[in-house]
């Protein structure tokens, strides 16, 4: 048995599982960096639904369905549930948006570094998501 994304012309499984559980989402406090090219996609920002009405929560949700599904039976499975993070965009909802102001959270050392010696991709990357003026 494969479980896998929907083919583009069946239905979000996400969308419907919002719906049906009556969730409309927003995002506010968004953060999208400098670039005004780059402008439509959130570095961070508020997740401003219940914690159920994340996409994590609903693959985890959904992993736990395949898994009770799956697990009775003689044969063994692998189940790949593939969470959106540690990337960009972290949608957060509260109370873990507000948890730690950004202030508090010492920088790591690294983000300072300059792209001496390092692929010209880097800094084409940081430009790109509007990084590097600060």
């Amino acid at each position: 048995m494969e479980f896998g994304l929907p083919p583009k012309n069946k239905s979000n499984y996400y969308e419907e599982y919002l719906k049906e559980n009556g969730y409309t989402p927003t995002v506010t406090n968004r953060y999208v960096g400098t670039n005004p090219g780059c402008q439509s996609q959130e570095m961070f920002a508020l997740h401003d639904g219940p914690v159920e009405s994340c996409i994590e929560y609903f693959v985890a949700e959904e992993a736990n369905s395949v898994i009770r599904e799956l697990s009775g039976g003689d044969e063994p499975f692998f189940l790949w549930a593939n969470f959106w993070g540690p990337h960009t965009p972290c949608l957060i909802p509260e109370p873990y948006f507000s948890m730690y102001d950004p202030k508090d959270i010492p920088e790591h050392p690294s983000y300072c570094e300059t792209f001496e010696n390092k692929p010209r991709v880097q800094s084409i990357i940081e430009r790109i998501w509007g990084l590097a003026a600060r």
